[in-house]
């Protein structure tokens, strides 16, 4: 399990780049339960298998888990996402830096919009 922290306005990329033959699908859940509809702020790009939250908001803090499945079995990997507001973050004044956590073939990366 990851626990990736973003400073609250910020961009976070959840990845879970999977391959496989046939193809995986990939689905998302927050806290246990599908990730559809996805709210506005929310992007699934690569086919599902990346994750992007824009302009994260306190209430995005969450369990995130994704799910890959194809005939060979099933993969999962789950991100406890923490977004910081202003008050409560040593970082809120400064910028984030590239930080990749990989694991399984699947990372979560942070990064900064400055």
């Amino acid at each position: 399990m990851d626990n990736p922290r973003v400073v609250i306005n910020r961009t976070v990329l959840l990845e879970c780049p999977v391959d496989g033959i046939p193809p995986p699908k990939v689905k998302w859940m927050k806290n246990g339960s599908p990730l559809h509809p996805l709210p506005a702020h929310f992007s699934l790009l690569e086919n599902g298998r990346h994750l992007e939250i824009a302009s994260a908001q306190v209430s995005d803090t969450s369990r995130y888990t994704c799910i890959a499945t194809n005939e060979a079995g099933e993969l999962q990997r789950t991100f406890d996402l923490e977004v910081l507001g202003e008050s409560n973050s040593v970082f809120a004044s400064t910028p984030l830096n590239l930080m990749k956590i990989n694991c399984l073939k699947c990372r979560v990366v942070k990064f900064s919009l400055y």
